[in-house]
């Protein structure tokens, strides 16, 4: 059976603060990140020491790396994010040794100003194990004694 790990992006302008930009007048965009683990898989969280998402157009790249999680979730922000179409967003989370446990990615993405999107992400175990087999016996003949 597969594990997943679930990523979860918003995409869309950012809230502002007093001194900042209005979001009319700053035209971008913010990623906003939640990977968490499903309940029934949170036993592996423990496993994933990094994750690592990029996203991706012709003329925009941009890399989020997240530490350490809170209760089997890890959260992070990439700002600012170019409006624009045909983004990517991928992800992958990796062990204490650097290998690679996880991974997923979607596309197209479009940030559009005033709006929030969100896009989930399933990411699929980067080195499934070997799929289970069933087979049934195979009967050559059965011995019948008088």
């Amino acid at each position: 059976m597969w594990k997943r790990l679930v990523v979860t992006a918003a995409l869309g302008l950012v809230a502002c603060g007093p001194g900042q930009l209005t979001p009319a007048a700053r035209n971008d965009g913010a990623l906003t990140v939640t990977v968490g683990v499903s309940r029934s898989s949170l036993h592996l969280a423990d496993s994933i020491t990094r994750v690592e998402l990029s996203l991706t157009n012709g003329a925009f790249t941009a890399t989020l790396h997240l530490g350490s999680a809170t209760a089997g979730q890890w959260t992070g922000t990439l700002d600012p994010v170019p409006v624009g179409s045909g983004y990517t967003l991928a992800v992958e989370a990796y062990d204490a040794g650097d290998t690679l446990l996880y991974q997923g990615s979607m596309s197209p993405i479009t940030v559009t100003p005033n709006t929030m999107s969100t896009v989930i992400i399933l990411a699929q175990q980067a080195s499934p194990p070997a799929p289970y087999v069933n087979v049934p016996p195979h009967i050559t003949g059965v011995p019948y004694d008088w």
